[in-house]
């Protein structure tokens, strides 16, 4: 039974993917389209490639500090980066809810165990998750205070208080995770490593290399947006609907985000009357710069440990 619903899940996602990314496109004029791609920006271009670069850089250096905190075993800046790419480029196209974290779980247990492994990839996925809620109840409440009061952005902003108040409640009842009732024992070890990280200055330092991970997503899209001369918009005022779509598009419903991250950015730039191609070729854009750096991650980091067996861990 547990096999079958994990085969059905993939053409779940795939379907819901593709059915979102065909009805954004199907309104966009495609000669408008053409013209923006055929005439990118290589520069800024580079520029969004490597923020993303970047962002998979602060993504391992977070994820060395949790492993420490945790296991004591502290990963070479080379391999982490390896592995936090593989595992960013697996999200992409996995159909499991967990994707690349189960790669990354499968390589760091090599070193630390596969208990530990897991624990550490967890707390990794809560820290990222709770920083981008904190980016996205920022952006939102910027767009709110100027103006903007659809009650669609409810949906991105309950997702944000969600995530803020679990996280609150996982550190709250940590102390008593022995006397958790059974059927809420599960969360005792994510609430203990969490409200252990925050006990930690490195912890917190991980969760600000969190929130810089996600600024340069920001500023990922600003460069985009500039490579197809996407000027609909000011640039403040797109940087502040990055942070919404992206968690909007961190619902396990698709395939890496694909469909709803479009949709949600068509929609949103929407409500202050930004329609068009823009809004879709931003998204697609970013998507395929987020797989290239991951590629370019992989190739740069994991080429030289396979010729030399002696780099350390």
């Amino acid at each position: 039974m547990v096999i079958a619903k994990s085969t059905l899940i993939f053409p779940f996602k795939l379907a819901v993917s593709a059915a979102l990314l065909v009805l954004v496109v199907r309104g966009i004029d495609t000669h408008g389209a053409q013209t923006r791609i055929a005439n990118v920006a290589p520069f800024w271009l580079v520029a969004a490639l490597m923020c993303e670069v970047l962002q998979v850089l602060l993504a391992a250096r977070r994820w060395i500090a949790v492993t420490e905190i945790l296991s004591g075993v502290r990963m070479s800046m080379v391999r982490a980066t390896g592995i936090a790419a593989i595992g960013a480029l697996a999200g992409q196209v996995l159909p499991s809810t967990v994707g690349g974290d189960v790669v990354r779980v499968g390589f760091v247990s090599n070193f630390v165990g596969i208990g530990l492994g897991t624990r550490s990839v967890i707390a990794d996925r809560i820290l990222g998750l709770l920083a981008l809620s904190l980016v996205a109840f920022f952006s939102i409440g910027i767009l709110a205070w100027s103006g903007l009061r659809h009650l669609a952005l409810l949906i991105p902003a309950g997702l944000a208080i969600a995530s803020l108040g679990a996280a609150a409640v996982l550190v709250a009842i940590a102390p008593w995770g022995k006397r958790l009732p059974r059927i809420l024992a599960v969360f005792a070890v994510p609430a203990s490593d969490l409200r252990f990280l925050f006990c930690d200055p490195r912890g917190l330092g991980a969760v600000g290399m969190s929130i810089g991970g996600h600024l340069l997503s920001v500023g990922s899209f600003a460069a985009l947006a500039m490579a197809i001369s996407f000027d609909e918009v000011l640039l403040s005022t797109l940087s502040l609907f990055v942070a919404p779509t992206l968690l909007l598009s961190a619902i396990p419903m698709s395939i890496g985000g694909w469909g709803i991250r479009e949709g949600a950015l068509s929609v949103g730039l929407g409500f202050i009357g930004v329609g068009g191609d823009g809004p879709v070729i931003l998204s697609v854009l970013y998507g395929v710069t987020a797989i290239a750096s991951s590629i370019l991650a992989c190739i740069f980091c994991l080429l030289p440990l396979e010729r030399s067996s002696k780099m350390r861990v």
